[in-house]
């Protein structure tokens, strides 16, 4: 007959047994146990023992998000394009139009051609030499005639002149006489000047004057260099007194 010391033990040895088995079992198990795993879920990481302490940030919420989608960004300010730098007036000169440069410049006035005038020293009462002085003609050839003759012609070529007192004043000429008579030289600027003898007045010629033309006959067409001024005489002098 059993005693109750050996009753006593039989549970402990079914509690063993059971163990065992059970141990024997669970080794597959968790062999096994990775397969069954979802593959869609991530594996959790086990953190660290002090980051675990941490905590973590709230998740949004979707009213969150929400606002966060309505609310626009802040546009970054426009970058400012640098001010082009205004060109050297030499640089503004060498590449304008010619067109504006033409409107720019005021076109040159045309030249106005001069008017010629003669002056003339006073005769002596009795007639003599007189200082003819010309300024405004035309400095090139023919030049001008000059003569001495009655005042009141309407040209040099239709007045009744003096033949000794007739000068030819040129730009090519020098001061002298020729075949054709005196020749005296124009000046560069239509200058000139030369000393010619005025008759003196009597009752057929009450009065002279000095007459100046084209040369050589172009006064007729081209009337540019004609003047008649009128020589003035210096009074007649008084008698002298007897003692």
């Amino acid at each position: 007959m059993k005693t109750l010391q050996q009753h006593r033990a039989r549970p402990q040895r079914w509690l063993a047994t059971l163990t065992i088995a059970v141990l024997a079992l669970g080794a597959p198990l968790a062999t096994a146990a990775p397969a069954f795993a979802d593959p869609a879920l991530p594996a959790v990481e086990q953190l660290p023992a002090e980051q675990a302490g941490e905590q973590l940030p709230a998740a949004a919420t979707p009213a969150d998000e929400s606002v966060a989608e309505e609310t626009p960004a802040e546009e970054a300010p426009a970058e400012e394009a640098p001010a082009e730098e205004a060109p050297e007036s030499g640089d503004s000169i060498q590449h304008a139009p010619v067109a504006a440069l033409s409107a720019e410049a005021p076109a040159p006035a045309p030249a106005v051609a001069a008017t010629p005038v003669v002056t003339v020293s006073e005769a002596p009462h009795d007639g003599g030499a007189v200082v003819v002085r010309g300024t405004g003609f035309a400095a090139a050839a023919p030049g001008v005639y000059l003569g001495v003759g009655t005042a009141g012609a309407a040209s040099f070529y239709g007045a009744s002149l003096v033949a000794s007192e007739t000068v030819w004043i040129s730009i090519d000429n020098t001061a002298g006489s020729s075949d054709a008579g005196k020749t005296a030289p124009m000046n560069s600027d239509g200058s000139f000047e030369v000393t010619v003898a005025v008759p003196a007045v009597s009752d057929a010629v009450a009065s002279y004057a000095v007459y100046t033309s084209k040369a050589h006959g172009q006064g007729f067409a081209d009337t540019s260099q004609n003047t008649a001024t009128t020589v003035a005489f210096a009074p007649k002098p008084l008698p002298t007194p007897t003692v």
